[in-house]
């Protein structure tokens, strides 16, 4: 007893949940006095064996194992594995009936069982102890698993934010492709531009836009070219949706005017690149011929990408002054419009090129927009160069409203004199003008020229 100190005797077993699955199994042996205490210290196997192994040897070795045993032996029996415990069962019940065989022997066994054999009462009914180790494996192999309810509502939790986020997030991704492909369209036909000027082909200037394009196709790669009659061919839609929010009939698109490109009036020409591009481009006759050594400045662009962003791409140089164009970086994906309220879309201007701004002219309230043709043109040669740019010649009481506003508001800067041409007819062969000195109307042979204006919306 002397070599066991005072620690290891009230360690060893009181909280033998604590210790190895061996020192478990000697617990349960030194409960039952058996002959089996090899694991445990020497000095504690012998006295065990003399005080407990023999517990009816006399009252005085029987008062020193229950006082060595006290508190010991099942305080944590329900960490005992099934075998273990059916064991401890059996020894109790065995132990019971040794005492029992006489008053003194019952008297005996309540004195060593006190403090124990109810410290975990339900180890001692055997099938409440079975009842215990069966819940016991079923909850180890009960199977944790999600509710059909709680699974709906979070699939609907999910499809809810989904819902609120999902289109945001595409179109901040799709506001950084377009303008990535502007950015892209941007620097290839610049580059174009300046493999021309190396070259020496932009120290002249081209009669129209049409002349133009025939030398830019050999520096840049055109798979569709169109005439200003078949624009719709080079262009995925017959319509776009303009910066004030109107539709715009892209076939209307036959002149750099009608881009908004003031006194430009050379036909226009669509292009398809080999990226899928749609252009329409128009070129400005009167542009200055830039060199060789001339200095080329380059250009940057802040464009929106996303959720509130900007970036600063490297766009254009000086050399693309001369022209300008509409391009639509998505094809048919829509949503087929220009920038409306500072927002942009798949429409992008390339030098202030646009389909939206209603009036190359001049835009005269009530009206619409006057665009004034310079030189004169017979009855029919009007119709026909208002036809071109898509707009109308004005009939004679039209007619009479513009030169009445221009009297009023000078500073609209429509003509003060000179006979312009209606569309009104007075016979077969005469068609009436107004003459904008004293807005009066008259008739005159349609083969003869006077001046004409052509009316937009």
């Amino acid at each position: 007893e002397e070599d066991v100190s005072p620690t290891k005797q009230s360690s060893l077993f009181c909280h033998s949940e604590l210790d190895s699955e061996s020192i478990k199994r000697q617990t349960l042996k030194q409960v039952q006095g058996d002959n089996n205490f090899s694991g445990l210290p020497r000095a504690h196997y012998v006295h065990a064996r003399n005080d407990g192994g023999n517990k009816n040897s006399s009252p005085e070795g029987e008062a020193r194992w229950g006082a060595s045993r006290k508190g010991k032996s099942n305080c944590h029996s329900e960490l005992v594995s099934e075998s273990a415990s059916k064991k401890t069962l059996k020894q109790v019940q065995h132990d019971r009936g040794k005492y029992n065989s006489s008053p003194e022997g019952e008297a005996r066994w309540g004195a060593s069982r006190k403090g124990k054999s109810n410290c975990h009462s339900e180890l001692v009914s055997e099938s409440i102890s079975k009842k215990i180790l069966n819940q016991v494996h079923n909850d180890k192999n009960k199977k944790v698993a999600f509710t059909l309810a709680e699974v709906l509502i979070t699939i609907g939790v999910i499809g809810v934010v989904a819902a609120m986020t999902i289109p945001s997030l595409m179109q901040g991704i799709g506001e950084r492709s377009n303008s990535e492909k502007e950015a892209n369209t941007a620097q290839k036909i610049t580059r174009s531009m300046d493999l021309m000027r190396a070259d020496g082909k932009l120290e002249r200037t081209y009669e129209s836009t049409d002349a133009f394009v025939d030398e830019l196709a050999k520096y840049l790669k055109i798979v569709t070219r169109c005439d200003s009659a078949h624009l719709t061919n080079c262009w995925p839609t017959e319509k776009v949706t303009t910066g004030d929010g109107k539709e715009y009939e892209v076939s209307k698109a036959k002149k750099g005017n009608n881009l908004s490109i003031p006194g430009n009036k050379t036909d226009n020409v669509g292009i398809v690149l080999a990226d899928g591009t749609s252009l329409i481009l128009t070129y400005n006759e009167n542009s200055e011929i830039i060199g060789d050594g001339d200095t080329v400045t380059a250009t940057f662009k802040e464009l929106p990408i996303g959720f509130g962003r900007t970036k600063k791409f490297a766009y254009s140089s000086s050399v693309t002054n001369p022209i300008a164009f509409v391009m639509d970086v998505n094809g048919f994906h829509g949503p087929n419009s220009e920038t409306i309220d500072n927002k942009m879309h798949d429409i992008r201007s390339f030098n202030g090129a646009k389909f939206s701004k209603g009036c190359a002219g001049i835009e005269v309230d009530g009206i619409g927009c006057v665009t004034v043709l310079s030189g004169t043109y017979t009855w029919q040669g009007a119709k026909d160069a208002c036809s071109n740019m898509g707009a109308t010649l004005p009939d004679s009481g039209t007619l009479k409203s513009i030169y009445n506003k221009g009297k009023a508001d000078p500073s609209l800067g429509l003509p003060t004199s000179g006979g312009y041409w209606s569309s009104s007819e007075s016979s077969a062969s005469s068609a009436y003008y107004v003459s904008f000195g004293n807005g009066g109307a008259d008739g005159y042979y349609k083969r003869d020229y006077r001046y004409a204006l052509c009316l937009g919306n």
